[in-house]
């Protein structure tokens, strides 16, 4: 058997904040759990607050909070 990934559109919303420099692909610290996340091409310097955009797939996209 498997496991499957969790679903990651309950991620929607949420906000955490950037582990690493953003840019634009990083990792982020959302509900206390580590994500590999992107944005849309901003850059965004680690410890900043970001809030989750959207999700598709396995892809989290966040923004600044």
């Amino acid at each position: 058997g498997y496991i499957t990934a969790r679903p990651l559109v309950d991620l929607m919303g949420a906000r955490g904040v950037a582990q690493s420099y953003l840019r634009p692909a990083g990792v982020a610290v959302i509900n206390g759990t580590r994500y590999q996340v992107q944005t849309d091409g901003d850059y965004i310097p680690a410890q900043t607050a970001v809030v989750v955009k959207r999700v598709e797939g396995a892809k989290v996209f966040v923004t600044r909070a």
